[in-house]
């Protein structure tokens, strides 16, 4: 099959072109990751998604994404114990003297129950993360202002030790597609994410599969339904969430 690169959904930051920041819609001047390496493991996946970012919103993320990335570690290394131990990656960051402060703030947070306290960073990080996402899977996005009332966002979270197994598979589990409006031809749901699930007496449904980033350390998927999308990411096998956008007149 021959494929146009026209039909594309190919959102790409360019040095020399104009192009709006996907958090603000100022210009941007920059490029972000997505998601972002602190997130990640070296080695890094090769051709990592960027999007163009202004500088003053690529900076504004950059504490809570590591407040976050060391609190899912910390959790982690409660949650399994002596199981489990830090990669190199993962050391360095902890040790790193810059974040001493943090590491110290979040593993008496973690020791008193006190998790809670980081909830608006976390919400903070998931909205930029999944605005990301669906700008880079299928080329929509928007950002929303006080005095914006043209969509609602909807943000929920939890970790793995506050669930059960079934609700791990049930977030876990494939979009079902089978009867949803499919993307546009050559978007990056195409690429190999599309499953027809067949079994005998039952109808071939479309599933739609999610994008792994990196083994073990995170995988997202997102879809727009008739009047949302809904974008579902797993961070480091311990923080599952779910973000909806939704419009207003729908």
């Amino acid at each position: 099959m021959v494929t146009d690169d026209r039909l594309r959904n190919r959102v790409v930051y360019s040095k020399n072109a104009y192009t709006e920041c996907i958090y603000c819609g100022e210009e941007s001047g920059t490029r972000d990751h997505v998601p972002s390496k602190v997130f990640l493991n070296k080695p890094f996946p090769e051709n990592l998604p960027t999007l163009p970012a202004c500088i003053k919103c690529n900076n504004s993320y950059s504490n809570d994404e590591l407040v976050v990335s060391l609190l899912v570690q910390l959790l982690k290394q409660k949650h399994y114990g002596s199981e489990y131990s830090f990669s190199e990656e993962i050391m360095s960051r902890i040790e790193n003297e810059r974040n001493v402060d943090i590491v110290n703030n979040i593993r008496d947070s973690i020791s008193s129950g006190q998790v809670s306290k980081f909830h608006n960073q976390i919400l903070n990080v998931l909205a930029k993360l999944a605005i990301g996402h669906l700008v880079w899977e299928i080329s929509e996005g928007y950002y929303v202002d006080e005095e914006s009332t043209s969509c609602s966002v909807s943000l929920s979270y939890s970790f793995l030790n506050d669930m059960h197994k079934q609700e791990i598979n049930e977030f876990s589990s494939y979009f079902i597609i089978t009867n949803e409006t499919l993307p546009e031809l050559g978007s990056r749901a195409y690429d190999e994410r599309i499953l027809v699930f067949e079994s005998d007496g039952v109808e071939p449904q479309l599933l739609l599969d999610w994008v792994e980033v990196q083994p073990l350390e995170y995988k997202y998927t997102c879809y727009k339904f008739v009047n949302e999308i809904v974008v579902k990411m797993v961070i480091n096998n311990l923080l599952f969430a779910e973000v909806t956008l939704k419009n207003a007149y729908s």
